[in-house]
């Protein structure tokens, strides 16, 4: 089964809500990257919504780091 994440922006850092009904929340993107994928999380199943999610979604230069880093902790 692979493990999808919903990520949000929270009052400290960052959510992730995580499919197999973990939370996740890190202060920085890098320490969020290494926990998404110690728990299965690859960069095509973190979820980040857009703009009909509201205030809390990670900005555009923000969701492409994370997702640049969980493909680089593939390797």
């Amino acid at each position: 089964m692979n493990v999808t994440a919903q990520i949000r922006l929270s009052g400290t850092g960052f959510v992730a809500e995580l499919s197999d009904g973990q939370r996740i929340e890190r202060g920085t993107l890098d320490e969020l990257a290494a926990a998404l994928h110690a728990a299965g999380v690859t960069a095509e199943a973190a979820h980040c919504g857009d703009w009909r999610d509201g205030a809390q979604i990670l900005g555009a230069g923000q969701q492409i780091a994370l997702k640049t880093e969980l493909r680089r902790l593939a390797l």
